[in-house]
């Protein structure tokens, strides 16, 4: 797990939420655009980073990818996603941990980059997702979403509501696939992990590679 501190955002209330949570697709958010049309054409290579500080410096992002973080929308959203079971310390805690990573948490990009790593982990049943896989992937999404005009016309609570879910759902998939490594559960939440991404994006991680070069190919 190349995010550190996932561990500390299991606070009280939040692993029920993760059991339901887990491997299905964030279905309120994929009516905002077709992620499937976005990411289509994601076996392009990454292109370059450009340069950074240790690996851990935030990139600058197009100004229609990002948002404002606003905390009444983030109330709003939890309710919505974890009937109000789980704190926004922990989206906050996720928030710090994608900027340790050298992603922009107020960036969709990242955000989808975040679970599309997580996911493709997930579904192999290990948590050893990099932060330069993490960072090739955010290039891929992108250079991929300034070419699409639904997600340039999201406004900030559409946004915001999307790169959240993101975030909610990569930390349920950390969660599971470390709980079900202790079990015999692993192969049916490594399953369950890859159909949610199958929905959500259209994509079969099982088929994809990762590395942190070109990103998913």
């Amino acid at each position: 797990m190349a995010i550190k501190g996932w561990r500390k955002c299991a606070v009280a209330g939040v692993c029920g939420f993760f059991l339901t949570l887990a491997g299905s697709p964030p279905g309120r958010a994929q009516g905002v655009f077709d992620m499937g049309v976005l990411t289509n054409t994601l076996s392009q290579p990454a292109g370059d980073a450009g340069p950074s500080a240790g690996g851990a410096v935030v990139r600058q992002s197009p100004t229609r990818l990002t948002y404002r973080p606003d905390a009444e929308r983030r109330r709003t959203n939890l309710r919505n996603y974890a009937d109000g079971t789980t704190r926004p310390e922990v989206v906050t805690a996720v928030r710090t941990a994608m900027r340790g990573a050298g992603l922009n948490p107020d960036n969709v990009a990242d955000a989808m980059a975040l679970y599309l790593a997580t996911a493709w982990h997930g579904s192999r049943g290990n948590t050893d997702a990099t932060n330069g896989e993490y960072r090739a992937i955010g290039r891929q999404l992108t250079r991929l979403a300034e070419r699409n005009t639904a997600m340039r016309r999201l406004n900030d609570a559409q946004r915001q509501n999307l790169a959240e879910v993101m975030m909610l759902q990569s930390l349920a998939i950390e969660q599971q696939v470390g709980q079900a490594r202790q079990s015999s559960n692993l192969p049916a939440v490594q399953r369950a992990v890859a159909e949610g991404a199958r929905k959500t994006f259209k994509l079969n991680l099982v088929k994809m590679r990762l590395d942190d070069r070109r990103g998913l190919h």
